[in-house]
């Protein structure tokens, strides 16, 4: 089977041919990666240890923001050894255990990152990302992380699709948004924020979308954003930027915020919070070193000046990592509805694996998922 790989960093010089077409630069680090040939995996469906679980075989995959902390560690392992990256997929079911109800072979299924805030779902299945190494072509999945996708879902919106989804939809929820609210939408043109604007769609709420890309905001703008701010890249742009401000004042104040790194925006978010407004977030720039430094974001937010405003404000403060079932499933239903828009860059495949990564990574003129697709 295939793998998109990405190889360690240490003694540069590689022992052996390990298909080695190309290179990406992740936090400062050249990487060699390109597609490595390992055994298929062995399934048995009449096996007691498959009676619930899938084979799938993966079609195309991607990467997210978390993928790049993954890579980065490679830094401290041998050239010789690779990881297999990605973190979402579209795949087709190749088989079946005995006790599979909701999956048939010739389904085409993402994963299911259902979390509830504990490692493993009952039954000892893993809770949250099934797995790290999404773009392995031949996996098994327990049938509850998988769902299956509408026809009228390309692979290559399927292979771009769950995660952000389901972790948009999640926030939404959580928020409770009541129409006619005012929702600021932080790092606008990022995958999460992208996602986020889909999820809030229809929902009666008025949108305004911050953003560091001035390219991007014909594209937020069509995804349902009454106004774009574009404001400048960092904390400190973001804290210093009038014009946010200025159009949320003259908009009576943001009852929401949905903010996919918190160490970037929060102080200044819960600034232009309301009172008794709500602010959600899903993760943090900071994920290494290097993007700590280059987002600016090295030195923390003093912790006092963020709870005078929770406390004189009446705010509430959610923590949210993806979503519920129920999420994804929403989420697929207004896709075949017609109701969701949503952003793919552009699509990879053959040996273009370095070209995949740096654009996913490094290119400052994407504007959604970057996919790689096998032939």
């Amino acid at each position: 089977m295939r793998n998109v790989a990405v190889f360690g960093a240490r003694n540069r010089p590689v022992a052996r041919a390990l298909s080695v077409s190309g290179s990406v630069l992740i936090d400062g680090i050249r990487f060699r990666c390109g597609v490595v040939r390992t055994p298929d995996v062995a399934f048995d469906p009449a096996a007691a240890a498959n009676r619930f679980r899938v084979l799938v075989r993966v079609r195309a995959a991607s990467c997210n923001y978390r993928d790049r902390g993954l890579i980065a560690a490679l830094r401290h392992a041998d050239a010789g050894r690779f990881f297999t990256v990605g973190s979402e997929f579209v795949a087709e079911v190749a088989a079946v255990g005995e006790g599979v109800t909701t999956l048939r072979p010739g389904d085409r299924v993402v994963a299911n990152y259902h979390y509830e805030g504990l490692p493993e779902l009952p039954g000892g299945v893993r809770a949250g990302v099934p797995t790290n190494q999404a773009t392995k072509e031949w996996q098994s999945f327990h049938e509850r992380q998988l769902r299956r996708v509408p026809a009228s879902m390309p692979d290559e919106v399927a292979a771009a699709f769950a995660l952000n989804a389901q972790t948009a939809y999640g926030m939404v929820r959580r928020l409770e948004v009541r129409p006619g609210a005012n929702a600021l939408v932080t790092s606008a043109a990022s995958n999460t924020s992208l996602a986020i604007l889909n999820a809030l769609r229809g929902r009666g709420v008025d949108v305004y979308a911050a953003t560091s890309s001035e390219q991007a905001v014909p594209r937020l703008l069509a995804l349902g954003a009454r106004d774009v701010v574009v404001v400048g890249r960092g904390r400190a742009g973001f804290a210093d930027d009038r014009a946010l401000g200025e159009v949320l004042r003259a908009a009576g104040g943001a009852d929401y915020v949905l903010d996919p790194f918190f160490d970037l925006h929060i102080a200044r978010a819960l600034e232009l919070l309301n009172p008794f407004g709500k602010y959600v977030t899903c993760g943090l720039a900071a994920q290494t070193h290097h993007a700590a430094r280059a987002a600016g974001v090295d030195a923390p937010e003093p912790l006092g000046a963020i709870a005078v405003q929770l406390i004189m404000k009446n705010l509430t403060v959610l923590g949210n990592c993806v979503g519920l079932t129920e999420d994804l499933d929403r989420a697929l239903r207004d896709y075949d509805a017609g109701r969701l828009d949503p952003v793919v860059d552009s699509v990879f495949a053959g040996d273009d694996v370095g070209a995949f990564l740096d654009r996913t990574f490094n290119d400052p003129a994407r504007l959604g998922k970057v996919v790689y697709r096998y032939d």
